[in-house]
Order: C-alpha cells, then sequence, then structure tokens
C-alpha cells in the first residue's frame, strides 16, 4: 500500500548584528568569516571556483574523520548556508582525474557544523581518503532556519581549486524498486537518493519499450527505484536526472498508470532513455550519454536506446501531463556502484498533494513570547497519514508531531 507524507516548516530569525572580520590570505579563512550561500536548494559553483591556496589553520580542532598530517597543519576555508529543508547534500570534487575535474585539490576533506563560530558543534565529515579527488556525504534532521557551516581542506596540507555543489531538500521516504510501493511524490520539489541498491520483486511488469532493438538492448532492472504521482494541473513536465557518482550511468522510463496511482497494472510508456557509455571507446566520444539524464523541452526524440548512438545526448522529450492521470518513473543506475542521484523537476504542470494552509498568532511576532500555530491543512485528493512541524532557530520546543495548535516561545 502506497503512503504519503507532509511536512511543514515554519521559521522566524533574529539578528542582533555582527562583525565580521577577514584574517589570512583568503577572505573566508574563518568560521566566522565564511562566505554565504544565499541559496543552498541547488548549488554549485563554477568548476574550480573556491580554492583554499593560501589560507592558514583557523585554530579549529581538526574534524573527526580527517586524517592528520606531519605538520598538524589544516589548510581550510569555510562557506555557510541557512538551511530550507531538512536534509543537505554536499560534494567538494578537486583533480578527480576524470575528464572534468573539479579543480586542482587533491584529496579534499569536508565538514558540517552547527552553533556559534567560537565553539561549533562538527555534525558530520567524510574524508577523500582513496584519493579519487571527490568527496561528499549527506545530512539529514537539519532544522529549518539554522545556519550551518561547511568547511573544506585537504590530506598532506593539500591546497588547490575546487568545485562546492549543495542540494538541500525536505528528504522523501527510501526508495522502493517496486511500482506497486513506490513513493507517492505529492509536489515537484527536488531531492536526492543516496544509493540505489538492488532491484524490486516484480521484474516481469514492465510493458514493451520502445528502447528495445536489435542491438540486444532491453530497459532491464539492476539498481532502480520508482516514483508515482496524479497530475493535478495540465501542462509540461521536464526533469534532470544526476549521478551522485561522476559518470555513472543513468536510466529511466516514464509511464502513465491508467488505473491510477495506486494500480500499477496496463502501464503505457511514454519515454524510455538507455543511452550511456560505448564499449572501446574513449569518454569523450560518449561523455554527451553520461553526465546527465532527463526530460528536456529542446529535445525531439522519445527513447534513446543502449550505448551513445549519433545523435543521443541522454535527453528526450518533455511530456504533456494531464489533470487527474497519474504517472510513475521508474529510474535505474545500471552502473555497479549503488550510487543515488539527484532529481529537478521543471515544466509548468503540477502534482496533487496537500495544500498547507496555518495561521501563526499575534502575526507580529516579538522575542520572549509565546506564538499559536493553528492549522488548517487539507488534502482532496488523500488522506495525511502524518505532519512534522519544525519551527525553526530557538524555537521551545523546536519540532512537533500531530494537528495541534501548538505554542511556541522565542
Amino acid at each position: 500500500m502506497t503512503t504519503s507524507f507532509i511536512k511543514f516548516s515554519i521559521f522566524v530569525l533574529f539578528f542582533c548584528g555582527t562583525t565580521i572580520g577577514v584574517n589570512g590570505q583568503v577572505a573566508n579563512d574563518f568560521c566566522n568569516s565564511a562566505i554565504v550561500i544565499g541559496d543552498a536548494t541547488n548549488f554549485c559553483s563554477e568548476l574550480g571556483g573556491f580554492t583554499n591556496v593560501n589560507s592558514i589553520d583557523s585554530g579549529l580542532e581538526i574534524a573527526g574523520c580527517w586524517s592528520s598530517n606531519a605538520n598538524n597543519v589544516v589548510n581550510d576555508v569555510w562557506y555557510s548556508f541557512v538551511a530550507q529543508g531538512n536534509s543537505m547534500s554536499l560534494n567538494v570534487s578537486g583533480a578527480n582525474g576524470g575528464d572534468t575535474p573539479g579543480g586542482t585539490l587533491n584529496s579534499p576533506e569536508i565538514a558540517l557544523y552547527v552553533g556559534n563560530c567560537d565553539n561549533p558543534t562538527e555534525l558530520t565529515c567524510n574524508s577523500d581518503s582513496p584519493g579519487l579527488g571527490v568527496v561528499e556525504f549527506q545530512q539529514t534532521d537539519l532544522i529549518v532556519g539554522q545556519r550551518y557551516f561547511i568547511r573544506v581542506s585537504a590530506t598532506e596540507d593539500n591546497t588547490g581549486t575546487f568545485r562546492l555543489c549543495t542540494t538541500n531538500f525536505n528528504a522523501v521516504p527510501e526508495p522502493s524498486s517496486d511500482c506497486l510501493s513506490s513513493v507517492v511524490l505529492c509536489d515537484k520539489s527536488s531531492f536526492v537518493v543516496e544509493s540505489l541498491l538492488g532491484t524490486g520483486l516484480n521484474l516481469d511488469m514492465l510493458p514493451p519499450s520502445a528502447c528495445n532493438t536489435n542491438l540486444g538492448c532491453t530497459f532491464v532492472e539492476s539498481n532502480s527505484s520508482w516514483y508515482t504521482w496524479t497530475c493535478e494541473e495540465s501542462g509540461s513536465l521536464t526533469f534532470t536526472l544526476t549521478a551522485l557518482r561522476e559518470n555513472d550511468d543513468l536510466d529511466f522510463a516514464l509511464y502513465e498508470l491508467p488505473n491510477g496511482a495506486g494500480n500499477c497494472s496496463e502501464m503505457i510508456e511514454l519515454r524510455c532513455m538507455l543511452s550511456g557509455a560505448n564499449t572501446n571507446e574513449s569518454f569523450e566520444q560518449f561523455e554527451r550519454c553520461v553526465v546527465q539524464t532527463g526530460l528536456s523541452l529542446s529535445d525531439n526524440d522519445i527513447g534513446e536506446t543502449c550505448g551513445c548512438q549519433p545523435g543521443d545526448n541522454g535527453f528526450v522529450s518533455a511530456v504533456n501531463l494531464v489533470e487527474g492521470r497519474a504517472y510513475g518513473l521508474l529510474v535505474n543506475n545500471f552502473s555497479p556502484s549503488g550510487n543515488g542521484f539527484s532529481i529537478e523537476f521543471g515544466g509548468t504542470s503540477t502534482f496533487t498533494g496537500p495544500v498547507a494552509d496555518f495561521v501563526i498568532s499575534p502575526d507580529s511576532v516579538e522575542c520572549d513570547r509565546f506564538v499559536t500555530v493553528e492549522d488548517f491543512s487539507s488534502f482532496d485528493g488523500g488522506n495525511i497519514i502524518s505532519k512534522t512541524w519544525v519551527f525553526g532557530q530557538d524555537a521551545e520546543p523546536p519540532t512537533a508531531t500531530g494537528d495541534g495548535p501548538f505554542e511556541v516561545f522565542y
């Protein structure tokens, strides 16, 4: 049985004034001079857009998973953002040895902090111990409205340029590899799936695919996940899938579900995408087919078969969704890495979901006062299974569940 959920977040921020001093050879040498990422929901710097060259040790204790070096020097630089969702995916790409390196930094390390810059609390960290030139992690349970700090360094006193990417989102349920137990999407918010491992139990439900050709190409699930939704307002649908591990081969198929979102029988294939690497060819010859994939307004084809055939680019034409009809998206990582993907939706169509409607009183919030939060939200297309509230930085209580009303103290 499929279920859906809704999360509501409200936050109030108060700034009492700060003084930022710049020390060292780079502007963001210290936590209190961190470069601010204004919108971390889908942010990527330019290739080589940031650097820790000529940085100095900020003096903070080395992150828990970082490697020490003979000089005990940390060439760290800092960034900050205010959370707009409860989960974060971070990626730093340096000299990754691939055909599109993020910069010149070898063996990058990253860590995430919260709290006062004089003594911030480390939440998580990761180190490029294999020496691949890329490091990433995901963090959940962020507080909407809270400011967080990203710390970037590298092993063995390494310095260089790098690319920093962030995705801040509200997490969806863990992926399901079967259509009948699919994750139900209630809107077109972006999200990240950390890993795709294994297939579902029902591997014989897929209809014949236009991508199955005499090249010996057949759409089969290897590491897959299903997502379904119902269209609320007719319009176009586009999306971009990006593999978390660079050059992983993502495939997908989009279906109409004529019997509704909870019924996967008699599904109709609308688009299919199987393009990827070509055996015995250099990366430059098939790069266009593996970097990203999805639906695009600028493409005209409805499917691409295996390999990277002439004219393929990893994208097929956008789809026009129809109000009231149900759709299903199968995402598959053909590569054996087990890593997941990020997805960003576009187009003019909307998905059916609950309507958030809550009232805060008094409507003018003052420090050291209680406010009352009353909920009038509704969902014409189904039942709201649960509600999770996040009231923001310095709220008491910080979170709640249920219908309320809630008394919140700032």
